[in-house]
């Protein structure tokens, strides 16, 4: 992080890196110690069945109104591959393999 933390201080520009990962730098002792002010953490949630078909939805509102709304036209193949393949953005870009 060194490399990057001299970067950042000699040319302070917001947004110059992006850096995306699983693990919370904060949670890393010498890393948080680095980039303290030199950093923002954005909470990236994966994508809903509505918006990867495209299509406007209303399932929190229906369960809290006690309807469940589940899909009957989907096949076990094709449920088993949307809930394989996820819903983050960078995963339902790859192309799908056979």
């Amino acid at each position: 992080m060194l490399p990057l933390k001299q970067r950042i201080d000699a040319e302070r520009k917001p947004g110059m890196f992006l850096l995306t990962g699983s693990a919370s730098l904060l949670a890393l002792p010498l890393i948080a110690d680095a980039l303290v002010g030199r950093v923002g953490i954005v909470t990236q949630h994966p994508f809903s069945q509505g918006e990867l078909e495209g299509r406007r939805e209303n399932w929190l509102a229906q369960a809290f109104e006690g309807k469940l709304p589940m899909r009957t036209d989907l096949g076990v193949d094709d449920l088993w591959a949307r809930v394989l393949r996820g819903g983050y953005p960078q995963a339902t870009a790859q192309p799908t393999l056979a």
